[in-house]
Parts: structure tokens; C-alpha cells; sequence
């Protein structure tokens, strides 16, 4: 063992960092991935550790905060987004998580069973083939699952979040008012506005709608609606924009707002142009769009429809412009968004996709082409993708609709850099640390790992994007095709993001240290030139993601508990989280010292119950001459 590795040894058993130091040249900031319910309640643990670390305020904490330094803004996607929105707009969900997470996710979840059981007494069965071709991962799977919960809320995504999260909030944590405030500044809890601390939602625009049921189209045609951006001088009005679109929701008082603001991808202003399309679907129709498997490419990808009529621009002014927090929970999470039949372009997209990802097994294409058919021409899969001003319906000529976040950018980074640069007091001088809350399944697979390794190396310099100019160019990683993420200028293979894991001990949950200088990204908004440091936690829980039903509920609630509790109360994770915040490398990518956790018991046993002297016969013991040579060094350096 080194003498670097003893020192951070001595720090980590004896819990040396005792809280976050304000520190001038940073900026601290929280990010988190999606992932369900699982991604939600893992959410609840790391507010809670958090909060004891001292980046976020403690509920009616009267002493002073000028000595602490708290998120400047905490990033979320889908199930990330049903926290933060809670956490944001509820006193009470914020008090339980930051005092009591057990009992509250106990609460949450039994109050959340009640929804399955409602809908189990409809008896409504789906009736979509139930043997869709499926692999590993499928998206029809998760499609199924959600088969019967969407009819009985009218086919509509966002009214089953909002049921689920108004019943959840009255029962479990009595609050009634939270799922009918605005999500805008002002009605934020007071913890978080008095310190400002910034609410960053990701979602995802699609660049396609269709309109359904019109008298007087031809009984085998619809119309869709296109979304056409303004790229720049000499643009041709005919060119459709094929990809789709990054949207932050940002709840900021420095913005000089109201209410809640959405900023959709680079800012270009967004004309709706229509055609028509026919009523069957042949996924050839839409190869314009670009079809799985799509190499990255170093331009836009567009459709160009001579027939097409311009409308008008696009209707940004979402929700009317005054989002309720449930409204804006539910097109954060619309995760099979990209079934629907209300999203043609994205729909041929997914869809060529799981053909592919069957090619070598044996199923049944035709079958399959009558099961998609069926899901095309279907009522209850139209409204997962959200329309931008739902419950309004039918969704509008010049209305768009929202997928989940994930769809482009899972661990909702870039929001919070872009937000930032963005801002009327950004500082590029200032390093921004941000910890990203990665609340991901096991990477069981190799096909798994690779993916969730692709989350994160997207954002540098490597096989993945090289032929993609940052922003402008597009690749496809997981869902769909879209812009280039790359912000920073370092190279990051998969491989790499593999080989820099670090374990905690007794645990699944693992961290990585990723540091970068941004790029200029038109896209994704952000400015080069800023020193970025990202400690990345991943729990690699086995809970699914998506929890459907009573008994799936009930099954779940305890192993959520524990997962939780762990995040929260786990001591090493903390010591890390700590030093990250507070410049000590040693005891963030540290590693050998936390692998030998009955040594540590050891010490710990005996500083509490003996002196000096036994723990220096301890390390004689254990550590050998290393223990000597560092303590003197550490003399010799005035550490003592």
C-alpha cells in the first residue's frame, strides 16, 4: 500500500470530511438519470445523503447558509422528474425525504397500489397481440405492460402520472395543493427559493405529429404535421427537420420570469408544414427519416415533401404557458412515447429497430407487420406521446408532442452546463462539479454495459460520434437518431469508462470520475472553454424500472426501501461524495482501502473503546512499516 493510500485509508475509516466547504471557483450541481420508479426512490436516498452532506438545505434549518454552498441546480429525466417536481413543490414530500425517506417511500408505494387496484377492477383487457416478436430489452414489452393502465386514463400518458402522483401526494404525504400549483419560480417550497436553487426538467420533441379521424381526407390517408426549423439563410421552406428535438423545462427567478420556461434545442424558430401520409404503415415510407441501423453522419438528416402547406409557426407557447407540475412530470417521462401512433416518423424509427434487433432469430415478419399495423391503427397507444398542450384535445395542427428526456439525453448533464453558460451570471472561469445520480438497472449483459456506458461517453470524443460535427451531425445510441451530444474535447471510449469503475464495498453501487473543457454545441447550447469535473454514481439495482399493478407494488416497496436507505446511509459513498465536493481526489477515486472493510471495523473498534497505542499496534499489525513512513511524513508535512 502507498503512502497516498494509507493517508486516504485514515480519512475514509475515520470519516475526516465532515461536510462540503464553500468553495468560490466552483459550481455545484445535481444531475440524475431516468429509470421509473426505481430512478424516483433512488432519488429520495441520494437527497437524503445529500442533505447530510450539506448541498442541500436541511427543512427549517434556522441557521445561517453563508458558510454553506448548495446546488445551484438539480437536472432530472422521467422518474427522476416525479421526484424533483415533489421535491420542488411539496414541503411535506420535501421534509419526509430529508427525515424519514423509509416511511415515505413505504407511504408513496402503498398509496400508489391503490391505482392498480382501480384499474384491475375495470377488467380491461389490451388488445394488442399479446406475442409481439420480442428480445431482450424490448421496447413492445414495456408497451404491453402499459397496455391496460393507459385505457382506463383515456389512452393518455400524462393523466395516468397525474393520477398517480395527486393520489400519492394526498394519501401518502398529505399535501392536496401540490398537484395544482404551476411549476413556476414562485412556488417553489421556501427552502429552494430562498436559496434559488434552479428545477432543470429534460424532455424531447418530436419532430412529426399525426392527425387523426378528418372527414374530409380520403378514408386511406391522415394528415402529419412536420416541424421545419430555420437553419440559416438559403434554407429551402420544403425541408422537414427528421430528428428529434432536446427541450429544458427551467425554473430560475434570475430569468426575469414568471413562470417556468421551455428552450427547445439551439432556439431555432419552428414553422409547421403538413402533408399527407398514408393510413397503412410500410416502414419504407419513412427511410427519408433515417432507419435503424443509422452510422453517425455529419449532417441533418432531412425529407423534403413538395406538396407540403406552411401553417404557421409552431404554437411554443406549451400548456398555455403555465405548466402544472404534474403536466410537466408526465412529458418528462413518456418512455414508450415513441410507439405511438401519434409520432409516425419517430414510430418507423423504433420499430426498424426491433426488427433488427430480431434479425438471426426465429419470428415470424409477417406476423410481426400485422401486430405493428395493429399498434399503428390502435386508439390506446396515440396518447403516450403527450401533446404539448394536454388535456386539450385533439392535439392541434400547431401543437407538438413530448417523449421522455431519455430519448436524448438520459442523464440530463447537459442542461445543467448549458443552463448555466447560458445565464446572465455565468462565469466560465468557474469549474462546474456536478454529481450524476445514474439510477440504472444491472449491466448484466454485455450488450447492456455497452449501452449504459454509451450514456455518458457520448458527450466526449470517440468511436461512437467521429463523424458526427457536434450538434449538427447525428448518431444514434439507444431509441432514436439525434443531434450530436459531444460538449467536450477529451477523448472517453466505452472501454475506458469500463476500465475507470471504482466498486464500494458490500454494494452494487459503483462511481466513476469524469473530467472535461466543453465545446461550442449550437444544438445543445453549450459555450467551450469550462472545466467540467463529474463524479458519476451508478447504483446497478436489479428493481425493474417500470412497476405496474398492486401486486407489483407491493412486491417492490420493500427492496425500493432498501435500496434507498442504502444510498442515503452508506458511509463510504458519503466520504466520497464529500471529498469530490471539497477537491480531495485521493478520497473520491480511491479504491484499495475500501476493499478491506473488516480491517477498517478493526480500527474503528478500537479508537472507540481503546487509545494511541493499540491503534499503533493495530496499523503495526495490519499496515506494517507503511504505517510508520507515513506518519512521518504527515508530520513532516504539517498535516498533524
Amino acid at each position: 500500500m502507498t503512502c497516498r493510500a494509507y493517508i486516504a485509508r485514515v480519512f475514509l475509516v475515520f470519516g475526516s470530511v465532515a461536510a462540503v466547504c464553500s468553495d468560490n471557483d466552483s459550481v455545484f450541481m445535481w444531475s440524475s438519470t431516468g429509470g421509473g420508479w426505481r430512478s424516483m426512490m433512488a432519488c429520495i436516498g441520494f437527497a437524503n445523503m445529500f442533505g447530510q452532506a450539506q448541498l442541500l438545505p436541511l427543512p427549517s434549518d434556522p441557521s445561517s447558509t453563508s458558510d454553506r454552498q448548495y446546488f445551484d441546480a438539480i437536472s432530472t429525466t422521467s422518474g427522476a422528474s416525479w421526484f424533483s417536481t415533489q421535491f420542488f413543490y411539496s414541503s411535506n414530500f420535501y421534509a419526509q425525504t430529508m427525515t424519514d425517506p423509509a416511511s415515505l417511500i413505504k407511504n408513496w408505494m402503498t398509496a400508489y397500489q391503490d391505482i392498480g387496484k382501480e384499474i384491475e377492477k375495470d377488467d380491461l383487457k389490451c388488445l394488442l397481440p399479446s406475442d409481439l416478436p420480442k428480445h431482450k430489452n424490448s421496447k413492445f414489452e414495456k408497451l404491453l405492460q402499459l397496455c391496460d393502465v393507459t385505457m382506463h386514463y383515456d389512452n393518455q400518458w400524462a393523466a395516468f402520472v397525474t393520477a398517480f402522483l395527486n393520489h400519492t401526494a394526498v394519501t401518502a404525504y398529505q399535501d392536496s395543493v401540490y398537484g395544482q400549483l404551476q411549476a413556476n419560480p414562485e412556488n417553489r417550497i421556501a427552502d429552494m427559493k430562498d436559496n434559488n436553487i434552479k428545477l432543470l426538467l429534460h424532455t424531447t420533441l418530436v419532430p412529426q405529429t399525426r392527425t387523426f379521424n378528418r372527414e374530409f381526407l380520403d378514408i386511406n390517408e391522415d394528415y402529419v404535421s412536420n416541424l421545419v426549423p430555420n437553419l440559416g439563410p438559403g434554407s429551402d421552406n420544403d425541408i422537414t427537420y427528421s430528428g428529434v428535438l432536446p427541450v429544458t423545462f427551467s425554473v430560475d427567478s434570475q430569468m426575469n420570469a414568471t413562470n417556468g420556461v421551455f428552450t427547445i434545442g439551439a432556439g431555432y424558430p419552428l414553422q409547421v408544414h403538413q402533408s399527407k401520409t398514408k393510413r397503412l404503415f410500410h416502414e419504407e415510407d419513412w427511410k427519408h427519416y433515417g432507419l435503424y441501423p443509422l452510422d453517425a453522419q455529419d449532417t441533418y438528416i432531412i425529407s423534403t415533401d413538395s406538396d407540403a402547406k406552411n401553417l404557421g409557426p409552431l404554437d411554443s407557447n406549451f400548456f398555455a404557458g403555465a405548466p402544472l407540475t404534474t403536466q410537466v412530470a408526465s412529458i418528462s417521462s413518456a418512455a414508450v412515447g415513441g410507439l405511438s401512433p401519434s409520432v409516425p416518423s419517430v414510430f418507423a424509427q423504433m420499430i426498424s429497430q426491433e426488427k433488427h434487433m430480431l434479425k438471426g432469430k426465429d419470428f415470424d415478419e409477417v406476423a410481426m407487420d400485422i401486430a405493428v399495423q395493429a399498434l399503428y391503427d390502435s386508439d390506446f397507444a396515440k396518447g403516450l406521446a403527450v401533446c404539448s398542450q394536454w388535456p386539450k384535445e385533439p392535439c392541434g395542427d400547431l401543437d407538438g408532442r413530448f417523449l421522455d428526456g431519455a430519448y436524448t439525453d438520459n442523464p440530463a448533464l447537459i442542461q445543467n452546463i448549458a443552463h448555466y453558460q447560458q445565464s446572465d451570471n455565468a462565469n466560465l472561469t468557474k469549474t462546474l462539479k456536478i454529481v450524476l445520480t445514474n439510477t440504472n438497472t444491472q449491466a448484466d449483459t454485455p450488450e447492456r454495459a455497452y449501452f449504459d456506458a454509451l450514456f455518458f461517453v457520448k458527450y466526449f470524443k470517440n468511436e461512437v460520434n467521429s463523424n458526427a460535427e457536434p450538434g449538427m451531425g447525428y448518431l444514434w445510441t439507444e431509441n432514436v437518431p439525434y443531434g450530436s451530444p459531444q460538449i467536450f474535447e477529451e477523448e472517453l471510449t466505452t472501454e475506458d469508462f469500463g476500465n475507470i469503475t471504482v466498486p464500494i464495498p458490500n454494494s452494487n453501487v459503483t462511481t466513476r470520475l469524469l473530467s472535461g473543457t466543453t465545446i461550442d454545441n449550437p444544438l445543445w447550447r453549450t459555450k467551450g472553454g469550462q472545466s467540467v469535473q463529474i463524479l458519476v454514481i451508478s447504483i446497478n439495482s436489479p428493481i425493474p424500472n417500470l412497476i405496474v399493478g398492486s401486486s407489483e407494488a407491493q412486491e417492490y416497496t420493500q427492496p425500493l426501501v432498501d435500496m434507498a436507505m442504502e444510498l442515503a446511509n452508506n458511509k463510504v459513498l458519503q466520504t466520497r461524495v464529500k471529498a469530490f465536493f471539497s477537491n480531495n481526489e485521493a478520497l473520491v477515486d480511491f479504491d484499495e482501502g475500501t476493499q478491506e472493510v473488516e480491517e477498517e471495523d478493526l480500527i474503528k473498534e478500537i479508537m472507540v473503546d481503546g487509545g494511541v497505542e493499540e491503534l499503533l499496534s493495530a496499523g503495526a499489525r495490519s499496515f506494517g512499516p507503511t504505517l510508520w513512513i507515513c506518519l512521518g511524513y504527515i508530520v513532516a508535512v504539517g498535516f498533524l
